[in-house]
């Protein structure tokens, strides 16, 4: 089965054309399609970008462009996963000479039939030829006396420590009954904004009006100031899109020869082959 860029660029090469013919055609930088006919998807755009123009390629080319985008989607996803994989195993290889490391660290411990630590037997033999006792060793999972002591007072101690918060916490978030009808304000200052006044000041609502004319263009419109979406689609070629806005707007746009906004009865078109504008700069 060929590869996506396989089919691009033999396609390209059936209608005798060059890498820089098929980009002015397309307004699709040549390295984007250099990138796209050797399966190198991963380059510095917004994936949204990434598909956008291999559709516009592919259209272009005439190559079945669901099955191109279904090929691609699959191609990303199985990416995603070996990419998801190679961590999580190195991630447990950094892991493992921990625990590796700890596990060297720690006595063996096998009791015979005297009960004592076979590591121990030789301390043992020359505490005896020395005069000393040797002590017993504590077999595990015995806890002495000292310690549950220490593990209840840690615990009590923990038990007040919350208490004691609590109680703090009650006090200062108590609500003063005379405070209740009493307005607060909801202005916030330049300093807490990091915004100054003018634009903290109502916007004022504009109208424009999206074109597509030459061509299929994807568009998406934000407004600068809350960030909300007020369109991100595909305008088809002679399709038209009213956007109204509160306040200035930002559009990203993908064909910037397809491409106009009409705002004020006055047309607007991109500037050198940029990819977005903003209705506050016209």
């Amino acid at each position: 089965m060929q590869s996506i860029g396989d089919r691009l660029e033999e396609a390209r090469k059936r209608q005798n054309l060059t890498l820089r013919e098929a980009s002015d055609a397309t307004k699709v930088r040549v390295d984007f399609l250099t990138a796209y006919e050797k399966n190198e998807f991963v380059f510095d755009l917004p994936e949204i970008y990434r598909r956008g123009f291999l559709k516009i390629y592919a259209s272009f080319l005439k190559l079945d462009v669901k099955k191109v985008m279904l090929d691609y989607s699959a191609l990303t996803a199985s990416a995603a996963s070996g990419r998801a994989a190679r961590q999580s195993h190195l991630a447990r290889m950094d892991l493992d000479p921990a625990e590796n490391a700890t596990s060297q660290n720690k006595p063996s411990f096998r009791p015979t039939a005297s009960g004592l630590k076979r590591g121990d037997e030789h301390a043992e033999n020359s505490a005896t030829a020395s005069g000393k006792q040797t002590p017993m060793p504590k077999l595990p999972g015995s806890v002495d006396s000292g310690t549950l002591w220490k593990f209840g007072l840690v615990i009590v101690g923990g038990l007040l420590g919350m208490v004691i918060l609590i109680l703090f916490v009650n006090q200062w978030t108590q609500v003063d009954p005379d405070d209740i009808d009493r307005p607060v304000s909801t202005t916030m200052t330049s300093t807490e904004t990091g915004e100054d006044n003018a634009a903290s000041a109502p916007q004022e609502a504009q109208q424009f009006t999206l074109i597509a004319a030459g061509g299929d263009v994807f568009v998406r419109v934000t407004e600068v100031g809350s960030g909300a979406v007020l369109h991100n689609g595909t305008i088809a070629d002679g399709g038209s899109a009213d956007i109204s806005s509160n306040g200035a707007a930002r559009i990203m746009y993908t064909e910037p020869n397809f491409f106009r906004v009409i705002k004020n009865g006055q047309t607007f078109r991109a500037a050198d082959g940029s990819h977005q504008m903003r209705t506050d700069q016209f």
